[in-house]
């Protein structure tokens, strides 16, 4: 029996706060659905878009880190907040992922859980190009290759046609993960969700449009492994 022609897509920032709260249930997620998973950069603070951390930025990423870690229990380094003159501009970031899903299309999903976990549990400024060769540590991926494509106008291009292709999917807010049908994409979640409701409707969209296919779609379904 052909496989359905269906495709997780996780739209997202590495700067996003409340991605960083999603990531642990993305993790279970791809661990639990036998699906293709694409990343694609959304584009939180990108170039003219980003913002100077001043006071009032950061008191209010410190509430929403706080609220953050209330409900998912992942951690916050807050001396990400006491850098001086610093600017919150997400386009390295999402340009490093873009190059990762580029050159190791394998790796993107860790990488891109490197770069949000150095960010905010370490207080690494992954603004900085420099930061990258560490982040890369444990990575099949030649360092020198990877951090002259991140600086390229190519993966610039690649990166802001992400964010195009972000708005063209009506994409409003960051995480944002749809399930692709063929042509169709379904929204899963827009904004962070627990793990247990996004389950939930996966298998039952499965269940009801592919129900030959579902028990080889999902792992450890009823103890079977997939």
């Amino acid at each position: 029996m052909e496989a359905p022609d269906l495709e997780l897509i996780y739209v997202r920032d590495p700067m996003c706060s409340w991605c960083w709260g999603f990531a642990p249930v993305l993790e279970h997620l791809d661990a639990r659905f036998d699906l293709p998973l694409t990343v694609v950069a959304g584009g939180l603070r990108p170039d003219d878009a980003a913002q100077a951390m001043d006071d009032q930025l950061k008191t209010y990423l410190d509430q929403e880190w706080r609220k953050i870690e209330e409900v998912t229990g992942q951690p916050f380094d807050r001396a990400a907040l006491d850098r001086d003159g610093w600017t919150y501009d997400t386009m390295t970031a999402d340009t490093a992922v873009v190059t990762m899903r580029a050159h190791n299309p394998t790796e993107t999903l860790r990488f891109f859980n490197r770069v949000q976990q150095a960010f905010y549990a370490e207080a690494v400024d992954v603004t900085d190009t420099g930061a990258y060769p560490a982040l890369l540590e444990g990575f099949d991926i030649d360092v020198t290759t990877f951090v002259e494509a991140l600086t390229s106008e190519e993966m610039k291009r690649l990166t802001w046609q992400d964010f195009v292709t972000a708005h063209r999917m009506g994409v409003t807010g960051f995480p944002t993960l749809l399930l692709r049908d063929s042509n169709a994409g379904h929204i899963l979640t827009s904004g962070y969700a627990p793990y247990e409701p996004i389950e939930e409707v996966i298998r039952g969209f499965l269940n009801e449009q592919y129900p030959n296919a579902v028990a080889g779609l999902v792992c450890a379904l009823d103890g079977e492994p997939c």
